[in-house]
């Protein structure tokens, strides 16, 4: 038995040099009783139960090149001499082109030395160094021999050459029986040891790689995920799970190095299914820093201190059903080619995918749309009214759900729809079953960069409208019809960031939308014959293939809730209104709101979910004031031309102290006085429009209404530019959150608004 161990124990050093840590033959002071007896403990703990067989190979890219440029690595676990290890790497050709040969890796920093040391697994390894030629003149070699580098000189008391790295052993080299002219890096301490040219290890491949190639040169679609703002590329070709990451991170776009996807989101995964599918980083190998089993991981690039960077699998998962179910030794995720997607575990050595690469941790574009989608109860049909109704809360809503995208592209998760861009993804809140009754509010803001026609594009199903900001007017398009794409031309006459609206109403069936455009007048005309014009339409939002940049999102609101007070009197015009708040005794109630939409009786206007007035009691109340204060602001990037619009019955008057409206519209009556925007006189409930263009900073609000007889109702709302009716852009005015700027600018910027009081002026 200790004769069959012996010479167990004998053929596994000689396959493997990490035994050599603990029975060092170069050492004559180990004598053979002490060489034996740890023979004897290896026995028993099992050691030697080691085979010398060889590992995968795998390949990696690390940042270790000169100039910071990037280094492939690979592993090669085949046990042989070092002459034959630089032999078969020169006979090597590198995994990304197959065209450079191979050398034994050169290892120039500690960062690298680390990293070397990770990717080994614990076994010993042959590196590209030698003093083969010249004894004590140790070189690294490389697949030439045109470009060897000397960076040791002399024995174990040697020194670096021109400030080279090295990382020696104790005592190495020391060219033990004066024979030992070969390099290995040890893998219990990551340091050099030199050998002789009978001892066999495993060893290190290595191949130069003079810049991250630019993604957008290989010929294959780079995709913006609507959902996460990150671009995305699939590989045309399908490698090992290695391979791909190699891929994927030998690309950039933009300066942003690629990686194999990391999958957040039920949206992204079922977007890389429509794709086809592919590997992504997620791994449970315990390289990366998963556990077999239990611990899945997303692997990313190696970073600069060597290490193999990782982020934790979140809260979603997509498993298939049964899976991950490690059938064979399956260590990695792909896609399924799905439009459901859906994950699996598979064997990345054995199975060949496309890669699905992802560029950089952060989005690449600004998740700054605003979406808002809203169930109803029942089928609205093609008509904008009736959409504009459930988004504003004049119809039931069921449920309603907001989310943030970098781009206007949805459609039923189920697919059938048709559209103009693939990349799309499931409206906010819908489900795996095929939604009805539902209706979507998109808000975004475009950075114009050269006034001129722009052509605008909505793929719809069912009925849609199209808002467009101009700055001093607005675009409107509708269309009530079903699956259709519709083109409209917008003039703007300056650059600028200008606010833009999509609403869609879906009814039954399949439904979409996506806004696209293009630079030109296309307008009425069909997406090819327009594309046959010269028009080079993107989705809004896709810098990378062409379309408009959204910027974050111009919006304007109060900083506080609206503070209301009533009071109750006789009143029938402004003038008595004015007098009855202002000195009126009889307060009916007050109190402090988000917006302003109240209803007595009657016609409620544009907008449901409404308050009773402060004080209102269950019959008709008549003969009362209503004062509405709040501080209004408007950031910098949000100065400009802005509508107010008044739904009222009876009169009002709306200022904005420090500013004068200049144009209005609406109900015959509506007037400016002084720069106010009011309507003195009683009426049913009707619409005032008025157009202000205000600067950045906060400012003083008003808004006095009177009710006489009859039905009373109230609302306040607001669009970017000028309107001269009621379009789906318009919402209820109402609280935003803080400025950007600190918190102590922004003390004292509510500082300075309450010392400026209203003054009503007459």
């Amino acid at each position: 038995m200790w004769a069959q161990a012996a010479a167990r124990f004998s053929a596994a050093y000689r396959g493997n040099g990490e035994i050599e840590s603990y029975q060092n033959m170069e050492n004559p002071e180990m004598s053979q009783s002490k060489s034996w007896m740890m023979l004897r403990a290896a026995v028993m703990l099992g050691v030697i139960g080691l085979t010398g067989a060889a590992a995968p190979a795998e390949v990696f890219l690390a940042p270790f090149g000169d100039g910071g440029t990037y280094r492939i690595y690979q592993t090669n676990g085949s046990l042989i001499t070092w002459t034959a290890a630089q032999t078969a790497a020169q006979g090597t050709m590198d995994p990304l082109t197959g065209t450079v040969a191979g050398r034994l890796a050169r290892i120039e920093s500690a960062a690298e030395n680390s990293f070397a040391q990770t990717i080994m697994r614990g076994n010993y390894h042959w590196i590209g160094a030698t003093d083969q030629t010249v004894d004590g003149a140790w070189y690294w070699v490389d697949n030439t021999g045109a470009d060897d580098v000397e960076f040791w000189s002399g024995q174990s008391a040697g020194s670096a050459v021109g400030g080279a790295y090295a990382n020696w052993n104790s005592g190495e080299p020391n060219n033990y029986g004066s024979g030992e002219a070969y390099v290995e890096l040890r893998a219990d301490n990551g340091r050099w040891n030199d050998q002789g040219s009978t001892k066999t290890n495993r060893y290190i491949m290595q191949w130069e790689l003079a810049s991250l190639v630019d993604a957008t040169t290989t010929g294959e679609a780079i995709i913006l995920d609507p959902s996460t703002g990150k671009y995305i590329q699939r590989t045309s070709t399908a490698q090992h799970w290695d391979n791909s990451k190699l891929l994927a991170e030998s690309r950039q776009l933009n300066g942003v190095q690629g990686r194999l996807v990391q999958v957040e989101s039920q949206d992204t995964t079922r977007l890389l299914g429509s794709l086809g599918g592919g590997w992504t980083g997620l791994t449970d190998n315990e390289l990366y820093g998963g556990a077999e089993g239990t611990t899945w991981v997303w692997a990313g690039p190696v970073d600069s201190s060597g290490a193999l960077t990782n982020n934790a699998l979140g809260s979603y998962t997509g498993w298939n059903s049964g899976e991950p179910n490690d059938s064979g030794g399956e260590d990695y995720m792909e896609i399924s080619n799905s439009t459901s997607g859906g994950w699996n575990d598979n064997d990345g050595g054995g199975e060949d995918r496309a890669a699905l690469i992802e560029f950089g941790d952060a989005a690449a574009v600004g998740t700054n749309v605003k979406v808002v989608g809203i169930k109803g109860s029942s089928n609205p049909g093609d008509s904008v009214t009736n959409m504009r109704n459930l988004l504003n809360a004049q119809s039931t809503q069921v449920s309603r759900t907001v989310g943030d995208y970098a781009a206007i592209s949805f459609a039923d998760p189920q697919g059938g729809a048709s559209t103009q861009f693939s990349n799309r993804v499931a409206f906010p809140g819908d489900t795996s079953a095929n939604d009805n009754y539902f209706a979507v509010k998109a808000y975004a803001t475009v950075d114009i960069t050269a006034a001129g026609d722009y052509t605008f594009g909505v793929n719809h199903d069912d009925c849609y409208e199209l808002v467009v900001d101009t700055g001093a007017a607005n675009v409107t398009a509708v269309n009530a019809a079903g699956t259709t794409t519709t083109l409209t031309t917008v003039h703007f006459d300056a650059p600028g960031q200008y606010n833009v609206y999509v609403m869609l109403g879906e009814n039954t069936g399949n439904s979409s939308l996506q806004l696209f455009a293009s630079a030109g007048d296309y307008g009425g005309m069909t997406v090819a014959d327009a594309q046959t014009g010269g028009a080079s339409f993107a989705l809004v939002g896709d810098t990378v293939n062409g379309g408009l940049a959204i910027t974050e999102r111009r919006d304007i609101g109060v900083l506080n809730p609206f503070h209301v007070v009533r009071k109750n009197g006789t009143v029938g015009n402004l003038s008595a209104t004015d007098a009855l708040l202002d000195n009126g005794s009889i307060v009916g109630d007050s109190g402090d709101y988000k917006v302003v939409n109240f209803l007595d009786t009657n016609g409620n206007g544009h907008f449901g979910a409404d308050s009773v007035f402060p004080g209102d009691t269950a019959s008709d109340d008549n003969n009362f004031a209503v004062e509405a204060t709040a501080t209004l602001y408007v950031s910098g990037e949000s100065a400009g031309w802005w509508t107010f619009a008044v739904n009222s019955d009876d009169g009002f008057r709306l200022s904005i102290d420090g500013a004068d409206f200049t144009s209005f519209a609406g109900d015959d009556g509506t007037q400016i006085v002084d720069g106010n925007l009011q309507f003195p006189n009683g009426r049913g409930t009707d619409d005032s429009f008025g157009s202000i263009y205000l600067a950045a900073g906060a400012y003083d609000l008003n808004l006095r209404f009177w009710e006489g007889t009859g039905g009373a109702a109230l609302e306040l709302f607001y669009a970017a530019g000028v309107h001269t009716s009621f379009d789906g852009s318009f919402d209820l005015l109402t609280v935003i959150p803080l400025p950007g700027a600190g918190m102590m600018g922004f003390a004292m910027m509510l500082g300075m608004a309450s010392v400026k009081r209203f003054r009503r002026r007459s």
